[in-house]
């Protein structure tokens, strides 16, 4: 029996090979191959303890395709950089080399690129700002859920279909709707129309396949605006 062969990244699944031979008692060989079972499984067991989000986030590639897309936005460049973000949430580390793509990527100038191209409705930069939400947090999260909210009044069925593909946690869709940025700041009456417009807009979307998405859009704005239709009728 040739030894089992292991490795988180490929992991062989290959137990081990046996020759039998004529005559050659197979129940012999059971043993051997329960352990090499055991020995498979323990591996698999090892590989999905270890955090696929610290351990596959390859900061400077994701920081160099940001950054081309921003240089030279396009379908392409945006899908080139969506391929190399992590799929899931990523775990912060503090290192030297996640500090220094997070500065190159969040700038003025990759935040700009991809708000103008949300706004144009290209899909592959919409899928990359929601994708983008998995490096990010803070003002940095909060940046990429005011260019997502702001797509809702110019094409909510886009909105919805990434959202809906994008599976955000339900927590954080009360950011990507409700989030205004700083030009609504102490200006009650601009903001209320602004969260009813997106709450009209959401409700006109028709497609079946994005109820679900719809209806918790809609429930993450509910307070807010009946609220501010609480506030206007009080006046």
């Amino acid at each position: 029996m040739k030894p089992v062969t292991t490795g988180c990244h490929g992991l062989a699944t290959r137990t081990g090979s046996v020759t039998v031979h004529a005559g050659f008692p197979i129940l012999t060989l059971l043993p051997r191959l329960a352990a090499a079972l055991v020995a498979t499984l323990i591996a698999l067991a090892a590989c999905a303890a270890v955090s696929p989000t610290t351990a596959e986030t390859a900061w400077p590639e994701i920081a160099r395709r940001v950054t081309e897309y921003a240089a030279k936005p396009s379908p392409a460049t945006a899908k080139a950089a969506l391929n190399v973000i992590p799929a899931v949430s990523v775990s912060f580390t503090g290192s030297q080399e996640e500090r220094d793509a997070l500065e190159a990527i969040y700038a003025t100038g990759p935040i700009q690129t991809m708000e103008q191209r949300v706004l144009m409705k290209e899909r592959e930069s919409v899928e990359l700002v929601f994708r983008m939400r998995h490096i990010a947090d803070g003002a940095f999260l909060e940046d990429l859920d005011i260019i997502l909210g702001g797509l809702i009044r110019v094409d909510a069925e886009l909105f919805l279909t990434e959202l809906q593909r994008a599976k955000p946690p339900l927590r954080d869709i009360g950011g990507l709707v409700r989030n205004l940025g700083d030009t609504f700041v102490d200006q009650m009456e601009r903001k209320c129309e602004e969260l009813r417009l997106r709450s009209q807009a959401l409700g006109k979307v028709s497609r079946p396949s994005l109820k679900q998405a719809k209806d918790q859009a809609l429930s993450a704005l509910a307070a807010d605006v009946s609220s501010c239709q609480d506030t206007q009728q009080k006046k």
